[in-house]
């Protein structure tokens, strides 16, 4: 069984994410029973990156992207 996600380890990895873009912010939103991560440009919402996914499968996401930036800022 799989370790349970919470609200407060999904705020911690898009903290994680946003610190490491520079020119949008993804934000996760809890809304209509899903989860959802947006796309914000100057703290205004330009676009949904992608909805309808539960706690793990956002933070997976999310995960995912970090280790991307981690690796572009390796070289």
């Amino acid at each position: 069984m799989g370790m349970r996600i919470s609200k407060r380890d999904l705020k911690a990895i898009e903290s994680r994410v946003n610190s490491r873009l520079k020119k949008i912010e993804l934000r996760v939103s809890h809304r209509y029973g899903y989860v959802a991560i947006d796309i914000y440009r100057d703290g205004v919402n330009c676009d949904t990156l992608i909805a309808g996914l539960t706690n793990k499968e956002a933070f997976n996401i999310l995960d995912c992207i970090e280790r991307v930036l981690m690796l572009e800022e390796i070289g």
